[in-house]
């Protein structure tokens, strides 16, 4: 079951790509977006940066680095 989307829906196996072969991402969540109720998938790793995904859109849709 993937999380944020109805029972029906297909399920995501990949939504982050390995472009980046060198990129070291350990942790994710799920959240929703407050304003479209979109599913967001949210991972970090090594780089120390938040990377947020719109899994309909397949996109980036923000990146967050705390200084």
């Amino acid at each position: 079951m993937t999380p944020c989307l109805p029972l029906d829906a297909s399920s995501v196996f990949a939504a982050v790509s390995k472009k980046h072969t060198e990129a070291r991402n350990y942790y994710c969540t799920w959240t929703r977006d407050a304003e479209t109720g979109r599913p967001l998938l949210c991972y970090g790793g090594e780089d120390a940066k938040i990377k947020i995904y719109d899994i309909v859109e397949n996109k980036l849709v923000n990146s967050v680095m705390e200084e």
